[in-house]
Parts: C-alpha cells; structure tokens; sequence
C-alpha cells in the first residue's frame, strides 16, 4: 500500500480509497480558494480522521457505551 501526500506527486500507485478521497476532495478545496499548503494540511488531517476511524469501528474488542455511528458522525460534522 503507498500514500503521497503530496499534491504533485502521481497518484497512479496510490492506495486507491485515498486517491478517491483525494480526487474529490481537492476540487471542493480548490473552490474554497484554500492554499496549496492548506489543502495538503487538510488532506492529511481529514485522511487521518478517516482512516483512523474505519480502523476502529472494524477492530475486535473495541467496546463504547454510547451510540457509535452518532459519535463517527459527530466527529467528522464537527473536525
């Protein structure tokens, strides 16, 4: 699996759910007007959160008392 981060670099070999993300997240950014360096800081951030996620709602043995798709959703609604 390989991640650029880098906005110049070929995403050709990228991991493919992060060249998706990538793809249409850096039009919705570009509309923004974000900087060049902004977008790649939130890149990172918003891959990270993602990913971070995933991982552990699909872990075993991961145990929250409270509603666990509100909680995924509050924290991506309010990053």
């Amino acid at each position: 699996m390989e991640v650029n981060l880098s906005l110049d670099g070929d995403g050709s070999s990228n991991f493919p759910p992060f060249e998706l993300f990538k793809t249409v997240a850096l039009p919705i950014f570009r509309g923004m007007g974000m900087s060049k360096h902004k977008m790649e800081d939130a890149i990172i951030s918003l891959w990270a959160t993602v990913h971070g996620l995933a991982s552990i709602a699909t872990m075993k043995n991961v145990h929250y008392d409270k509603a666990w798709e509100d909680k995924i959703e509050d924290i991506i609604w309010n990053k």
